[in-house]
């Protein structure tokens, strides 16, 4: 039930709420949440981009 929770936390609540907040604190809020929901080490994909 707990991952359930947190799943639905990452689908349903915070993909939806990227749509209407700043790009960069969308990216920030998504890569927190993630790291909470599915205990991931997460790195800043879009500044690695930049650094190519």
């Amino acid at each position: 039930m707990k991952l359930w929770l947190k799943s639905f936390t990452h689908n349903c609540i915070v993909h939806p709420l990227m749509m209407f907040i700043p790009k960069k604190w969308a990216h920030e809020l998504h890569d927190r949440n993630a790291d909470w929901a599915f205990d991931l080490n997460r790195y800043d994909e879009l500044k690695l981009e930049k650094q190519k």
